[in-house]
């Protein structure tokens, strides 16, 4: 799986990424790009776990949010946030009524 995603401009390079006033770039990674959050060295596994769990929910807002899906892959020494082809549903159709599939009755 990790193959096939291409890795996102290092964070380290902030000050020429349109995204400079995030700490993640949510909005401009595009379909089959990903980002990656290194891990400090010595990090325990209790601080990881919040890490991930922080991460996956941001993923998961942040999808809703924008109308795109992300997948978060654990790695050794961090932790990178993949932006998948499959939308989801906006949170705006949602408030409009829209169930997303026509039922025959």
């Amino acid at each position: 799986m990790n193959e096939l995603l291409k890795t996102f401009p290092s964070s380290t390079k902030v000050h020429q990424n349109p995204w400079q006033n995030q700490k993640y770039p949510w909005r401009v990674v595009e379909v089959g790009f990903s980002f990656f959050v290194r891990l400090e060295a010595g990090i325990t596994q209790q601080a990881k776990d919040k890490m991930v769990s922080n991460l996956r929910s941001q993923a998961s807002a942040r999808g809703k949010q924008l109308g795109r899906k992300f997948r978060v892959v654990i790695h050794e020494d961090g932790i990178e946030i993949a932006r998948l082809a499959d939308p989801v549903q906006v949170k705006e159709e949602k408030k409009k009524g829209w169930v997303g599939v026509d039922k025959a009755v």
